[in-house]
């Protein structure tokens, strides 16, 4: 069983998402955190699709199945409704092999005794991997905490 850590709050994660997304999505869009299940809250505000991000069924299929499982069971189930639809975006295989492990890890890295070449390197690091614009944001976020 994987078991994972989220060492940020929410609400910085979900900020990142909308300053990631804002000028590539035409569609509307909402960037919520809600406690629960989350197909409570999508039937309560009339939702009718789920659209999930993952990298390739190799990579997150095991964890996106059982995700996708509770979200046909449980309104069957628990709700008496049926189920919303799930549609899965799979992203660019270039960048499989980037998880918010390895996120973490860059920016939990020291390479120098200096702070602002340290950051320097984080950033430069993660632009590679993330939107340039929300780089440093996310090394602030994810950084060590002193």
């Amino acid at each position: 069983m994987i078991v994972k850590t989220n060492i940020c709050r929410i609400s910085p994660q979900s900020h990142l998402v909308r300053l990631i997304t804002h000028h590539h999505i035409v569609l509307i869009y909402l960037v919520l955190v809600v406690e629960g299940y989350i197909w409570r809250y999508a039937k309560r505000v009339g939702a009718t699709l789920f659209i999930r991000g993952i990298r390739s069924w190799e990579k997150d299929g095991k964890d996106e199945r059982s995700l996708q499982i509770l979200n046909t069971w449980g309104p069957l189930i628990l709700g008496l409704v049926f189920p919303i639809k799930t549609i899965y975006l799979i992203g660019d295989p270039k960048y499989n092999h980037v998880s918010s492990t390895l996120i973490r890890d860059i920016c939990n890295t020291s390479s120098s005794d200096n702070n602002s070449d340290d950051d320097k390197n984080k950033e430069e690091s993660l632009s590679k991997l993330v939107p340039t614009h929300v780089a440093g944001k996310i090394a602030k976020l994810y950084g060590v905490k002193k």
